[in-house]
């Protein structure tokens, strides 16, 4: 299994999200092979790297990283740093979280979001999971007329979940990013039935350093 990360530098935790992230996946899967592009932490080991500088555009760079793996391997699971694993997954489902129509955002992601619906209107994939990427059809996709990526952004999971034509989905029934801090009797709370985890800057407590510390102690062979 080929997991990709498309990594940007504006990690405040010295990349350990990713560090996390990777120990999960090795772990709860038969990942041997990981794809760095973008930005590469100096205590990654034995990964494959492309670099990427960073533009303003922020769904662009990750349209643009993702069709970069797409050019070295045939499939893969994308994932962000701080995706966790929580159990044994086979990503053979795509998760998604209600309607794009019945979700409301502001300033570029609303734009992004509409500029989707407009190519391809459907259920909200742009949800805190890893997802599979089928490097053929990404292509394909993001290739259609309709969409201008010069001038415009999109949500890619969700143009791609769309656009894929037959698939397994499921429905998250509760977000699985935490967003605020929690203490460790929350942070337990939290993850109970949940097979991911998630969590932005504002939910990375010192609870939930600690928390992901003792879940996943083992380093992994991509650590120095």
């Amino acid at each position: 299994m080929t997991v990709v990360y498309t990594l940007g530098k504006g990690s405040t935790w010295q990349n350990n999200e990713l560090r996390y992230s990777i120990r999960s996946f090795v772990k709860y899967t038969a990942v041997n092979h990981i794809i760095i592009v973008g930005y590469l932490p100096d205590w990654l080991q034995g990964v494959e790297y492309v670099p990427f500088p960073d533009t303003p555009r922020k769904q662009f760079n990750i349209h643009v990283k993702t069709s970069l793996a797409c050019q070295l391997v045939p499939e893969f699971i994308q994932a962000a740093d701080d995706h966790i694993l929580l159990e044994y997954n086979d990503f053979s489902a795509r998760y998604y979280s209600g309607l794009m129509k019945d979700k409301k955002f502001t300033g570029r992601y609303a734009e992004a979001l509409a500029n989707t619906r407009r190519v391809a209107d459907g259920a909200y994939y742009n949800v805190h999971t890893p997802a599979q990427i089928i490097s053929e059809h990404y292509l394909h996709i993001m290739r259609q007329p309709a969409i201008d990526w010069g001038n415009k952004e999109y949500l890619i999971k969700s143009l791609y979940g769309n656009c894929l034509g037959i698939h397994i989905s499921k429905e998250l029934p509760t977000d699985v990013k935490i967003s605020t801090h929690l203490r460790r009797s929350g942070i337990e709370k939290f993850v109970q039935g949940k097979s991911f985890l998630s969590f932005s800057d504002g939910g990375l407590s010192t609870d939930l350093r600690r928390w992901l510390a003792e879940r996943f102690p083992d380093k992994s062979k991509y650590e120095r």
